[in-house]
């Protein structure tokens, strides 16, 4: 019985170091596929509501964060790789504004002015991601390499909801998906075939998302516009076979 435990030790410990051995060794291949998990922050800028026609005021975006999986092919020419990629990405964010509707009627013929509200908003996104992106080598000494690179990201946010986190006012409706483009850049530290990014996102665009809220002592919905842009810091880890 010890004689086939110390075989089975054996084995598990020789297994162990083949696979230390094969995930500390790079691929030197000219095609390359891997996998990123990772994580980001949201910062949100440039961010503007409209309720019914009037801009609120006094907004304060919130930064979010969100979580993402990648999967991403690397063509190798010396140097230099080009990488295309497709990605799932969950973010949520938060922008606290004030605001002030319609005014309600309280008697036929009769109205009072709607008073400054102060007012939350919770939006989730869940976006398909195409990012391409040039990157060059500047340290690549087998097991370890670090590298640069630089390309766009196209994103179409296929789910979209907004909250709101005021009292008197419900749930907003779920809204139409969007496209945006984006410029990425990440710093990439490789050591064998495990790769750690940290990278940074600046959105382009500043999509239009509409949208119809209800309100307690308005008889009608109220429509409600967001404009806003983002930026995002990422932190990844993955592996490249």
């Amino acid at each position: 019985m010890k004689k086939v435990l110390l075989l089975l030790m054996s084995t598990c410990a020789v297994c162990t170091d083949a696979g230390a051995q094969t995930l500390w060794k790079q691929n030197d291949r000219i095609l390359n596929f891997g996998i990123k998990p990772g994580i980001h922050s949201v910062i949100p800028f440039g961010v503007q509501i409209m309720q019914d026609g009037v801009k609120a005021n006094s907004l304060r975006p919130i930064n979010g964060t969100g979580r993402a999986v990648e999967l991403l092919m690397r063509i190798n020419v010396a140097r230099m790789f080009v990488q295309p990629a497709i990605a799932w990405k969950y973010s949520s964010m938060e922008t606290r504004f004030s605001s002030s509707t319609k005014p309600a009627l309280h008697a036929p013929g009769e109205q009072s002015a709607a008073p400054q509200q102060e007012q939350s908003l919770s939006m989730q996104f869940v976006s398909i991601e195409t990012p391409v992106v040039v990157g060059f080598y500047i340290i690549k000494e087998n097991p370890y390499a670090f590298s640069i690179m630089s390309g766009v990201n196209t994103k179409f946010d296929y789910a979209a909801r907004f909250t709101a986190n005021s009292a008197g006012i419900s749930n907003l409706q779920r809204v139409t998906p969007r496209y945006d483009l984006s410029i990425y850049s990440a710093l990439e530290v490789m050591i064998g075939k495990l790769i750690f990014d940290f990278g940074y996102e600046y959105g382009l665009n500043r999509p239009l998302y509409d949208m119809n809220m209800s309100m307690q002592g308005l008889p009608y919905p109220v429509t409600v516009q967001v404009r806003q842009r983002v930026r995002n810091l990422s932190m990844s880890v993955g592996l490249l076979f």
